[in-house]
Parts: C-alpha cells; structure tokens; sequence
C-alpha cells in the first residue's frame, strides 16, 4: 500500500468518526432540549438590603450600592423562593461579609439572554430600577452561556460584549464592574458525555473572548473591571450543586460563585475611597 493510500484511508475513517460524532451531538442535544424542565424566574421584589454583620460601636455605616445585571442566573431561575435565595441574596450577603459593610442591591435578569438582548432588552429596565440606588458602585454582571450555546462565534460574542461593558460605563461611569467567568459545563447533570465536552469547549472560547474585553476594557477606560473565574466554583461533596433541571446552578454553587465576586470586588477595591 502507497502512502497516499494510507493518508486517503485514515481521512476517510476521519471523517467518518467526525460524522458519527456529529450525530451523537445532535441526537444528545435534541433530547436535552425536549426533556430538561423549563423552570421559572425566583418571586417577589428584585431590590433588597443586607447590613453589615458586626459594626464596632460608633463607627460610620459604609454602604456599597450593586446592580445585579445578567441572564438567567441573575433571574433566579428555578429558585424556589424569592431574589433574596437566589444568586442576587448570595451576592449581597458574600459582599457585606467580605467587605464588613451594608449591601443595597437592585438585579435586571432575563433568561436567555446574549450580550446583545441584555444590552437592549434588559439593559433600559436596569437603568429605571437602579434610580432607587441613587448610585451604583458595583455592576456585577453574568453573560456568555447564552451566546455560546447559539453558536455565536469568540468575535461575534466580543464585539457585542464591547457594545455592552460600554453602555453599562456609560450609565454608571464610577462604578466597579464584573463579569462572572466560564461555569463548569462538564458537571451539569442534564449534559451527557460527550455533548457537554463539546459545549465546555465551546463555552470555553467564549468566556476567552470575554476575559479578553474585560481586559482590554480595564486598560483602555481607565475603569475598574473585574474577571471572576469560576473554576473553582464548586460544591463540596455531598452537597446539591444543580436545580431541578440539572443546568441552573443551586444554592451550594451560588454561595461559591457569590464569594468569588465578593472576593474579586474587595481585590479591586470597591469600597477604597
């Protein structure tokens, strides 16, 4: 056998192990969608307050004002409760632990949401229910899931994301901003080996692109931004990580992705000043 028969051989079995994979894909992402339950958003009032856990007598009130800004997360879905157990409680309560002051908060979430719908779609509501802030210190923002699972491309996503951390400067020029990073894909209960590999990677080249414009965004404004890596993000064992639909994360992960925000912001020095 000539070599270029065996070249044509192996991309001939090539092709087809990309074409079986492909069908095992689509087959395992048609049935995510039509069996994963639609779960609703978390009830009640989207702005809330956390005080201080211990304040030495006579000391002044330091109060730090945070717009919760995002996707589905920020929207609570599938909590059974109100915002105050959902990811926009965990924040509050994770930032006045961690930065020792009271926490005022207002969140604007939508599920589903790409960097472009949250710009226009979520994006003016924000602005209306932060009046009640009076200022804002902190925009702690969650997107990129939405975009990567529509196929958008690390471009398409960056440019619209640019759009984005722009307009949000733009209304709220002296706040802190983060941006939450890649959640971990390969443990969500409802995707299946090997479409949740291949949905990490993809994932995966988004949240790139984002940690990109956050960069670039802190070196080119002169603002505060924060990346918020997720990896660690983890329940411990034996905890419950996922919410019914085995894609939204429960309270265990939301207390974890809550201290890394927390931890981010106090790095960033939100409260300096």
């Amino acid at each position: 056998m000539q070599l270029a028969d065996v070249a044509l051989a192996g991309a001939a079995v090539g092709a087809a192990l990309v074409l079986a994979l492909a069908v095992v894909l689509a087959a395992q992402a048609w049935y995510v969608v039509r069996t994963v339950p639609k779960l609703p958003p978390a009830e009640g009032a989207d702005h809330g307050f956390v005080a201080q856990a211990e304040r030495k007598p006579g000391a002044p009130a330091r109060e730090l004002r945070v717009l919760m800004l995002g996707d589905s997360v920020v929207e609570g879905t599938g909590i059974v409760g109100s915002h105050e157990d959902a990811f926009s409680g965990h924040v509050a309560r994770a930032l006045a632990r961690r930065l020792g002051c009271d926490v005022r908060w207002v969140c604007a979430g939508k599920s589903g949401s790409t960097a472009a719908t949250l710009r226009t779609e979520v994006l003016p509501r924000a602005k209306e229910r932060a009046a009640i802030l009076g200022r804002v210190d902190l925009v702690a923002m969650s997107v990129g899931v939405n975009d990567a699972l529509r196929g958008w491309t690390s471009a398409d996503f960056a440019a619209e994301l640019s759009q984005l951390v722009g307009e949000v400067h733009a209304a709220w020029p002296d706040a802190h901003i983060t941006l939450s990073g890649k959640p971990a894909i390969t443990h969500f209960p409802a995707l299946p080996v090997p479409l949740c590999l291949a949905l990490d990677w993809r994932v995966g080249r988004v949240f790139g692109a984002a940690r990109r414009v956050v960069e670039g965004a802190t070196s080119g404004r002169g603002a505060s931004y924060a990346w918020v890596a997720l990896e660690d993000a983890l329940p411990r064992p034996g905890e419950t990580a996922f919410l019914a639909d085995g894609f939204h994360p429960g309270g265990s992960v939301l207390r974890a992705i809550a201290d890394a925000i927390a931890s981010r912001a106090a790095a960033a020095g939100v409260m300096d000043g």
